[in-house]
């Protein structure tokens, strides 16, 4: 995920000077537009624009009604803060350690 963000600040922020958040939303969607969407990406052979347009015949519409995205778990606090859910720690703010519910 971080490699997204570096890949952001190293090819769209240096040298730019927003003078606003909607200039800054302008020159992000240019940017998009010309640059990042165009790039071929190795692990698709091609840019994310040509992989939407030949995906897009296949893509659906999502629901009217959102369904819940959450899953409600029970999980005990290790000692140095994390939960496991699956295969994932998570950490946990200091304010529910020690709690129960």
């Amino acid at each position: 995920m971080e490699r997204n963000f570096r890949y952001i600040e190293t090819s769209f922020l240096p040298g730019e000077d927003f003078s606003s958040w909607p200039a800054l939303n302008a020159a992000a969607r240019r940017w998009c537009d010309v640059v990042a969407n165009t790039k071929i990406k190795r692990a698709l052979g091609m840019s994310a624009r040509q992989a939407y347009r030949s995906e897009r015949p296949f893509l659906k519409p999502l629901p009217a009604v959102k369904p819940p995205v959450y899953q409600a778990v029970s999980r005990t606090v290790d000692l140095y803060g994390y939960v496991t859910v699956d295969t994932n720690r998570y950490s946990v703010p200091e304010a529910p350690v020690r709690k129960t519910g």
